[in-house]
C-alpha cells in the first residue's frame, strides 16, 4: 500500500527547495546574463559556472547534515558518514577539475564529454543536496 508523504517530510522538502534556490539562483542568473549578452543560448548548459554550483551544493549539503546530526545527539554509523564524505569530496574534486579544463579551453570550444560530465555531477549533487537537506530537517523534528 502506498502511503503519502508525512507533513514533516513535505516541510523538509520545501525548506530544501528554498535553500537549493538560494544556492543555485545566483549562478543561474549569472549564466543567463552571460548567455543573453554575447555567448549565445547554448552557454546556458555549457557554462563551467555550473561546476561551481555543484561544489556549493555538495559542500553545503554535507556540512548542514553533519551539523544537524551533531546537534541532535543521535547516534550515526560513522563509516557510512565517512564513505559519503569521500563521495562528496570526489564530486567536489571532479567538478573543480571539470571547471578548470573548461576554462583552459578556447572560448566556445568546450568538449561534449566535459559538458556531459558537468551535467551528471550537477544532477548527482542536486539529488544528494535534497536527500541531506530534507534529512537534516527531519532529524530536527524528531
Amino acid at each position: 500500500m502506498i502511503t503519502p508523504f508525512t507533513q514533516d517530510f513535505k516541510k523538509g522538502f520545501w525548506a530544501a527547495l528554498y535553500e537549493y534556490l538560494i544556492v543555485t539562483m545566483p549562478v543561474a542568473i549569472y549564466v543567463f546574463l552571460e548567455a543573453s549578452d554575447e555567448k549565445g543560448w547554448n552557454y546556458l548548459y555549457c557554462s563551467p559556472e555550473w561546476a561551481i554550483a555543484t561544489i556549493f551544493l555538495s559542500f553545503i549539503s554535507l556540512s548542514h547534515y553533519l551539523t544537524s546530526v551533531g546537534k541532535s545527539g543521535k547516534q550515526v554509523f560513522e563509516p557510512i558518514i565517512g564513505i559519503i564524505s569521500i563521495i562528496i569530496l570526489l564530486i567536489i574534486i571532479a567538478s573543480t577539475l571539470n571547471a578548470k579544463i573548461s576554462i583552459d579551453l578556447d572560448p566556445g570550444k568546450d568538449s561534449d564529454p566535459a559538458i556531459f560530465c558537468r551535467i551528471i555531477l550537477f544532477i548527482i549533487a542536486t539529488i544528494i543536496f535534497f536527500i541531506f537537506m530534507t534529512g537534516a530537517k527531519l532529524i530536527k523534528k524528531t
